[in-house]
């Protein structure tokens, strides 16, 4: 009998994430301070395989972002003009979404987002 090794996903295994994901979250940030329910509402537009695109809205703001789904099918990276962001599919419809900014803006923010019917 041989060794089964796990294979990385492919671009067609990629979970589905195109829709609206909202929910609240704390965070904390050099300008505004301690905040016990953030709101952040996720949209993603458009997505190719592993690859995707989309807006984010939250309190103080909107921007675009570009992201990728990592091969193990949960891990996201999100990349925007300002800091860092990395989810974990929790399920198909519930995502762990954090965000990370350093410098005089400093912030740091978790929040566990749900996708809208």
């Amino acid at each position: 009998m041989g060794i089964v090794q796990g294979v990385p996903a492919r671009a067609a295994d990629a979970p589905e994430l195109t829709g609206t994901w909202s929910g609240v979250g704390p965070s904390v940030s050099d300008d505004e301070g301690w905040e016990a329910a953030r709101s952040t509402n996720l949209q993603i537009t458009e997505q190719r395989g592993q690859t995707f695109k989309g807006r984010v809205q939250y309190e103080g703001g909107e921007e675009d972002f570009i992201g990728v789904i990592r091969a193990d099918g949960k891990s996201i990276l999100i990349a925007n003009d300002d800091g860092n962001v990395t989810a974990t599919l929790v399920s198909p419809n519930e995502m762990e979404v954090c965000y990370v900014e350093g410098g005089s803006d400093a912030t740091a923010t978790c929040s566990m987002l749900k996708r809208s019917e």
